[in-house]
């Protein structure tokens, strides 16, 4: 998972902390698709609300909030309950309409939607797509590994030549392993980097690509699923790449509202 330094959550802490800053709390904010739940548990801090997650895969490694396992598309909110609903890099891997249709039921008229939305020129989305190959030659090596020598799982994970896609993946959970004393811990630790690799696996064969190519595109999907566009930004991240400073076009930073 990215840092939370990264472009989109700043983007998102920025808006959020400008939204609770201008309204009296407690509010109801829900996450979609918190994975581990790094930044949940920061915005956990943000004043005296009541935060709710929601993420058909993974439960939060902490859960300072109340979590529901099930999907964007099908969210068992009562009408009206939220006053901010925010997310990044996940309603392109969800049925869009319906999960816009379930934000839009699930919030409160003048609530508040913030989002981070992939960009069709995103260099990331190459990166991911041109390792496929390398992702499933890893995955079939790692499990043929834990049922031959599962002791040696660990030196196969430390490995210097994994695809730069699958490190990001690998270096956190491998960092949290080695600090795990019962083998048994370490399995679930490594289990679950296992689940997230085979799960973005599965969405970038199966997912359609259904980035957006323009403020336009944003502001017509809005439109149809009862928001008004407050902010529409793009996001840049800049990265080396042979000794150059590269700047990528990660994404675009967008701020609605629900129509009363």
């Amino acid at each position: 998972m990215d840092g939370l330094n990264h472009v989109r959550f700043k983007f998102m802490e920025k808006e959020l902390k400008e939204e609770l800053g201008r309204q009296k709390g407690p509010l109801n904010l829900i996450e979609i698709g918190p994975a581990r739940g790094e930044f949940a548990e920061k915005v956990a801090k943000f004043g005296n609300n009541k935060l709710f997650t929601v993420d058909p895969e993974f439960v939060p490694d902490k859960l300072f909030w109340r979590h529901k396992k099930e999907k964007a598309e099908d969210m068992s909110f009562r009408d009206n309950f939220g006053h901010v609903i925010y997310l990044s890099n996940v309603l392109e891997y969800t049925d869009m309409n319906k999960t816009a249709a379930q934000i839009g039921r699930a919030l409160k008229p003048g609530g508040k939607l913030i989002m981070v939305l992939m960009h069709k020129k995103d260099v990331r989305h190459k990166i991911t797509m041109e390792s496929l190959p390398e992702q499933e030659e890893f995955l079939r090596k790692y499990h043929k590994s834990m049922e031959t020598k599962p002791k040696e799982a660990g030196k196969f994970l430390a490995e210097p030549n994994h695809h730069e896609f699958l490190r990001e993946i690998i270096n956190p959970y491998a960092k949290i392993a080695a600090g795990m004393k019962l083998p048994s811990q370490k399995v679930r630790v490594l289990d679950s980097m296992i689940k997230l690799i085979e799960l973005r696996l599965k969405n970038a064969k199966t997912v359609k690509y259904n980035s957006f190519g323009s403020e336009e595109e944003i502001r017509s999907f809005l439109i149809r699923h009862g928001f008004e566009t407050k902010k529409i930004e793009v996001l840049e991240e800049r990265g080396m790449s042979g000794g150059k400073l590269l700047t990528n076009k990660y994404g675009y930073g967008v701020v609605a509202i629900k129509k009363s």
